[in-house]
Order: structure tokens, then C-alpha cells, then sequence
């Protein structure tokens, strides 16, 4: 598991990765309270600050950027815990400056895969959940394909591709 944060990039490195401490303290208070609806959440959360701690931080782009990817990671369709931070009036005027969500290995590995040459979506046969195609890296004609990710939904098939879109905080 890990953490990605996606960071407003008109803001400085060091300040970038104080906006991510924010967003983990914010996914702490929004689902460390025992909350039965983020029951799930929560013990994603707990596995990923026990056991992983990876975090990565990534330019999340503008304001806008950041409020479209808040809407997106928002939706009733996300199974992963998520948060978002607003700095405060007397600093940057309330603006949104980092959303974060903590993500199973299988997302951000199928991200990495779908970036690959040759990469392809399939329908499964009931129409709702995808797998992700990837070549062979042995074999030179790309005839085949070795490794499939899967099955994903169609929220998590966007956030797949999605995630390889936004490159490395500078």
C-alpha cells in the first residue's frame, strides 16, 4: 500500500510535503474515530501507517486540477480512504492545496503496467469489470500477452490511468 498525494504545484517542495503531512493527519481524523460506515477505510489507513508508509508525492496541477481529481476520489465509487487539505484564510486564502488517497499495490502496479507499450483494457464477459492486458517483456514479437492485472471496476479503471498522469513533485 501506499499513500499518493497530489500536491498544488505552484507550491515549493518542502511546503509540498508539508501539505501531504496535512492530508494524513485529515484521513486520521476523518477515519480513526471508529466511524462503522469507514469501518473499511479505516483498516486500510491502519495497514497501510503500520505496515507500508510509503508515501508519494506527485504535482497535482492547479487548483482546478485539484478540485476536479477531489470530485473524482470523492465519488461513492471509491473504496480507498481519501482526503483532501485546505490551507486556512490568513495563508492562502482557503485554497485547496493537496487531496491524497491510500492505494493497494494492485492499482499503482497496473498504473506502471498500462504505461507499457502494448498495454490494453478488456470487458469481462459481464460487461462491468475490466482487466488490464500487459505484454510479455520476453517475448520480442509481442504475440502474446504474459501478465494480466484485474479485475478492476470502471471507478478503478480510470484511477489507473489516471494515476499515470500526473508525474513527481518538484
Amino acid at each position: 500500500m501506499r499513500l499518493y498525494t497530489f500536491c498544488n504545484y505552484y507550491l515549493s517542495s518542502i511546503q509540498q510535503g508539508i501539505q501531504s503531512a496535512h492530508v494524513v493527519h485529515e484521513l486520521f481524523n476523518k477515519y480513526g474515530m471508529g466511524d462503522i460506515q469507514y469501518h473499511n477505510h479505516f483498516l486500510q489507513l491502519h495497514d497501510w501507517s503500520r505496515n507500508h508508509k510509503t508515501m508519494v508525492v506527485l504535482n497535482g496541477g492547479n487548483c482546478e486540477t485539484l478540485d476536479e481529481l477531489m470530485t473524482f476520489v470523492g465519488s461513492d465509487n471509491n473504496t480507498f480512504p481519501w482526503q483532501y487539505f485546505n490551507e486556512d484564510g490568513q495563508s492562502l486564502n482557503g485554497a485547496l492545496t493537496c487531496v491524497g488517497i491510500v492505494l493497494p499495490e494492485r492499482i499503482y502496479e497496473a498504473s506502471a503496467a498500462a504505461r507499457q507499450r502494448g498495454s490494453k483494457w478488456k470487458k469481462g464477459r459481464d460487461e462491468i469489470l475490466y482487466t488490464l492486458e500487459v505484454p510479455d517483456n520476453t517475448n520480442t514479437t509481442m504475440a502474446y500477452v504474459c501478465n494480466t492485472f484485474g479485475p478492476f471496476t470502471e471507478w478503478e479503471k480510470e484511477l489507473v490511468e489516471r494515476l499515470g498522469t500526473f508525474g513527481l513533485a518538484r
